[in-house]
């Protein structure tokens, strides 16, 4: 009988671990999240044991202790959350309100002819081997290309009208992060920080008409070595 009684208690033990186990799980109402820059999402867990949540990437959205998600800038990322028996993941999107142009498709480093192969011949190739094309979308706006000596793509440009300023601030802001203004121009970058950045955009007026919006490599120090080119070959479309 004794032994009966032990073994009871055991198996009762062993059930009352099992259930606590279960307790301790992350009950998760939220899997994903869409938002805008900006904009808070809260998510909806539960658990006996205190969560502990991480963005993956905080360029594009942070958390706080109380799983609330704030949007930070265009794209994808993940929150984890913890506990010591438990790790569960949230995706969250975060969503552009503007849309003005769609950003080119192109790497520093790319062929010139992984460029005609995307775009076609150019509308125009200035004196310095910038190519130039003449986009059409929701708004009408000019493409440049720079290519460094071997041919391949060291830096691009977009230039649209004057007359878009608010909404290409806004476009700007919800995808990078400002860091400067500097000689009238507006710098942004893709990252948090040096070892996750890849390049800067930079926002200047070419002329009363056009702003221009470059996207360069990132260095460590600012440059302006490809606005001279730029302005070149605008101009001689624009003439």
């Amino acid at each position: 009988m004794k032994k009966l009684i032990i073994l009871s208690a055991v198996v009762t033990l062993a059930l009352l671990t099992i259930s606590c186990k279960k307790d301790e799980k992350i009950n998760l109402l939220t899997t994903d999240i869409s938002l805008c820059h900006q904009e808070t999402c809260s998510i909806q867990a539960t658990s006996s044991l205190p969560i502990t949540y991480v963005s993956d990437d905080e360029f594009h959205a942070k958390v706080n202790t109380a799983g609330l998600v704030e949007g930070r800038y265009v794209g994808k990322t993940k929150i984890k959350l913890m506990t010591d028996n438990d790790i569960k993941y949230v995706n969250v999107t975060v969503v552009p309100k503007y849309y003005l142009y769609i950003e080119p498709n192109i790497k520093f480093g790319e062929s010139k002819s992984s460029i005609t192969n995307k775009f076609g011949q150019p509308d125009n190739v200035s004196s310095t081997g910038v190519y130039t094309y003449n986009m059409v979308g929701m708004i009408n706006y000019t493409l440049m290309v720079l290519f460094d000596d071997n041919d391949n793509v060291n830096a691009y440009a977009v230039a649209v009208s004057s007359d878009l300023s608010s909404t290409l601030s806004s476009f700007l802001s919800e995808r990078y992060m400002f860091i400067h203004y500097e000689d009238s121009k507006f710098w942004y970058v893709d990252g948090l920080k040096p070892e996750t950045i890849t390049k800067y955009i930079v926002n200047y007026l070419i002329n009363v008409n056009y702003w221009v919006v470059l996207y360069a490599p990132y260095t460590s120090e600012k440059s302006n070595k490809y606005v001279d080119k730029i302005s070149e070959a605008f101009n001689s479309v624009t003439k």
